[in-house]
């Protein structure tokens, strides 16, 4: 009967300890990564090809993390949001190299015409 008890004991204090072990949902990392997002919408990344579809999938990334915390798998959860977190920054860096060269394009026409009206 003792050896039953201890035996019981000891289950639930190994349950216990793996209850406690799982994982927090990680709501921080889910803002943060929405706001990359919206970061990269606010330079215009949609109107660049490549931008575009790294914004897209970031937004399938986040549901999917969101399903995830609410089926309560938030180690996958994490995982997710690191990928939308990767492809938001790529759509970011992706739309400001556009803005870069549509910028370096524009100055270098005012320099050709500049040069042409000079001779």
């Amino acid at each position: 009967m003792q050896s039953t008890l201890k035996l019981t004991w000891a289950a639930f204090g190994l349950l216990l300890t793996g209850a406690c072990a799982t994982t927090p949902p990680p709501q921080a990392e889910l803002t943060k990564a929405a706001s990359q997002v919206t970061a990269a919408e606010a330079l215009d990344a949609k109107r660049v090809p490549q931008a575009r579809l790294h914004l897209e999938l970031a937004r399938e990334q986040i549901a999917r993390a969101e399903q995830l915390i609410e089926d309560g798998d938030n180690d996958e959860a994490r995982r997710a949001i690191t990928r939308a977190s990767a492809d938001a920054e790529l759509a970011r860096a992706l739309a400001v190299e556009d803005t870069t060269r549509r910028e370096a394009e524009e100055a270098q026409t005012r320099l050709d015409q500049l040069r042409k009206e000079a001779m």
